[in-house]
């Protein structure tokens, strides 16, 4: 039996296996519950995340993935510091928040140095989970939303519905705001981590599996309200085809076009991607779609108002209690969208958030991490599978990041960190025996 690697080495982190293996099945097995609850997802992953916390998974960050912890590092340590000129600052919230950041980076390693018989072990974890969240999905199309309405009962109390229909009498949920609200983590999870499940079986020599698994994922996000999800889908699938084929190029690419974005979004929104320039390429978008793009142009031009050093932590939900309407910042909207708020709860878009709140130098600890991703698409010699999950993970991801949730949501800095674990957990993926 082979000696374990030493961490001067190697890159396994072999002293924690059977807890990394055992916090790492738990947090798969309980990753489903998203579907139904916010924090639930975000309470698995904080506790799977602490539990693998140790001084040489600190070690080995640092030693493997050093631009990504500076940029994680950065990110938080500036976030604190503007919590002492933002409007209206909230110190718990944004510890416990923050903390999610660096946490999922930690698990990450901790997942990737596993031996591969535990490696194995979660992997399969990983795979069940995400027919678990198909099956979960298929559910509720199935009874009417019956596991949300039950969901919504425990939480207030009340009385819960009926197995295994709703009341007749109950109000449709299937195409209305309901369902998608009250699964809304669950698909944006299903989108990430199935890229990830899907390389490890497609590395055993499984391919028939995995685009069964990959087909079914996408039929269930494509039957619920959220395009953004199906977009991510199909973005996931596109990086995922095209690093089995570029196994280097393409992921590396996807990365420079995401720190590209980053480092312009301001300008893009405020000159290029107006809803005037959107009107004219599709003169009669979705209304979601047309105030999205309003929300991002006046992020854009408050953004050019707050300075470098941005409005400060969380400022983007004050912003919106001033008031201000589309139609202030965007004459040639649709009378619908003129009339709606310029910005609620948040810009919709994670990196104008980041510069909006952080400014500058919240802008650029953000290019470092994705620099830090960069640097280890280059430098991996994982199967070529597990760098399409990766990547395809990473694409997938990158959708709700642009054009969905806030950036200091629990829930969705907890979903980062597992889809990032997943990817990392997948970046040894065995290869299929010769003649198989």
């Amino acid at each position: 039996m082979p000696k374990p690697i030493p961490f001067a080495e190697g890159p396994r982190i072999w002293r924690y296996g059977p807890r990394a293996t055992a916090t790492g099945a738990a947090l798969f097995a309980l990753a489903p519950l998203a579907a139904f609850a916010h924090n639930g997802i975000f309470l698995a992953f904080l506790l799977a995340a602490l539990a693998n916390l140790r001084r040489s998974v600190l070690r080995e960050t640092w030693r493997r993935h050093r631009l990504a912890a500076l940029g994680c590092a950065s990110l938080c340590a500036w976030a604190v510091a503007t919590l002492s000129f933002a409007p209206e600052p909230d110190f718990l919230r944004a510890a416990t928040r923050l903390v999610l950041v660096p946490l999922g980076l930690f698990l990450a390693v901790s997942l990737s140095g596993l031996e591969d018989a535990p490696r194995a072990a979660l992997a399969r974890c990983l795979v069940a989970t995400v027919w678990a969240t198909v099956l979960l999905f298929a559910f509720q199309l199935a009874t009417g939303g019956w596991l949300s309405r039950l969901w919504d009962a425990f939480s207030t109390g009340e009385a819960g519905p009926t197995w295994p229909f709703l009341p007749p009498d109950a109000a449709p949920l299937i195409g209305g705001q309901a369902v998608g609200d009250a699964i809304a983590t669950g698909n944006v999870l299903l989108a990430g981590t199935v890229w990830p499940a899907a390389a490890w079986l497609w590395g055993c020599g499984r391919r028939w599996m995995a685009a069964a698994m990959a087909a079914a994922a996408f039929a269930g996000i494509s039957a619920l309200p959220h395009n953004a999800a199906t977009a991510a889908m199909i973005a996931g699938g596109a990086c995922f085809a095209l690093t089995l084929r570029w196994p280097c190029a393409a992921p590396v690419a996807a990365v420079a076009a995401l720190i590209g974005y980053a480092a312009v979004a301001p300008t893009v929104s405020a000159q290029w991607f107006t809803v005037e320039a959107a009107r004219t390429l599709w003169p009669s978008p979705p209304r979601t779609w047309e105030h999205r793009v309003g929300m991002w142009s006046y992020a854009a031009a408050e953004i050019s108002s707050v300075g470098l050093l941005g409005a400060g932590y969380d400022a983007s939900r004050v912003l919106a209690d001033r008031g201000d309407i589309i139609g202030d910042i965007a004459p040639g909207a649709s009378p619908a969208v003129a009339e709606m708020e310029a910005i609620r709860l948040h810009p919709h878009n994670a990196v104008l958030q980041i510069w909006l709140e952080l400014g500058a130098p919240g802008a650029a600890a953000l290019m470092l991490v994705l620099a830090g991703i960069g640097a280890a698409f280059l430098r991996s010699r994982a199967p070529v599978p597990s760098r399409a999950g990766a990547a395809g993970a990473l694409a997938a991801m990158s959708v709700p990041f642009l054009i969905g949730f806030g950036i200091w949501q629990g829930w969705w800095l907890a979903t980062l960190g597992l889809v990032a674990a997943s990817a990392a957990l997948a970046a040894r993926a065995p290869q299929p025996a010769s003649g198989r």
